[in-house]
């Protein structure tokens, strides 16, 4: 589908943090030790995926048309991979065991599917499948908040745990409240959701991995003696 100037700047830069934070973040990879990189791992390739989103996006495709406005499946094809990815990061500060791991990356699966069946839908079966969304981020939210903040502070890490589960937590709060105005309400135009996506995936992403991945006391921590997160 055809993008305006705007949109398609916006997409363009979005890709090109996206990118440049993959190869920022690939050579911290080869400059870390062996056996304890498990972290640059799983930031390098939120950020590739998500380079390739938006690049397949700024080329003009990766949407379908919903009632004549613009649904952009490729984001939700990048949340699949990246958000699960995230949540592991922040997983990974508190050593969390398989179980909890599980668990968190389940409900963030089905957190996103049920947005994207709320995308191409319209009327109410648009809305309930954004309040099931909701449903399941819920728990996300509770455990990032609470359960595993204490686990940090346990581990030494609390510090930066904090700081980045703040960003995640504001962050992916705004994500449902674009989603409501864009795709439930349409009153938010395609160009402005379009650049409120890029600039909340762009600090999500980016900056969140950049405050992770120059954390190298935390990472020693958590790494020192194995990785305990299954990923």
């Amino acid at each position: 589908m055809a993008l305006d100037s705007i949109a398609s700047l916006a997409l363009w830069v979005a890709f090109a943090c996206m990118f440049s934070s993959f190869i920022y973040f690939y050579c911290l990879f080869r400059k870390a030790t062996p056996g304890k990189r498990i972290f640059h791992v799983m930031t390098t390739a939120i950020v590739g995926f998500a380079a390739t989103s938006y690049f397949f996006m700024a080329l003009g495709q990766g949407s379908i048309d919903v009632d004549g406005r613009a649904f952009y499946y490729a984001r939700y094809l990048d949340w699949l991979v990246t958000t699960p990815l995230l949540l592991l990061d922040l997983g990974g500060l508190c050593k969390l065991g398989m179980e909890d791991s599980l668990m968190l990356v389940a409900l963030d699966i089905l957190m996103v599917l049920a947005g994207l069946a709320g995308g191409i839908n319209s009327g109410p079966g648009c809305l309930w499948m954004y309040l099931l969304g909701c449903a399941f981020f819920v728990p996300i939210v509770y455990d990032l908040l609470f359960t595993f903040r204490y686990k940090a502070a346990e581990v030494g890490t609390a510090p930066v745990y904090t700081k980045l589960m703040g960003i995640t937590v504001v962050l992916w709060t705004l994500y449902p409240l674009v989603f409501f105005f864009a795709e439930y309400k349409n009153t938010l135009s395609e160009t402005n959701e379009i650049l409120c996506y890029a600039v909340l995936d762009v600090i999500a992403k980016c900056v969140f991995g950049l405050i992770l991945l120059n954390s190298r006391e935390s990472i020693e921590k958590v790494t020192d003696g194995g990785y305990e997160t299954v990923v």
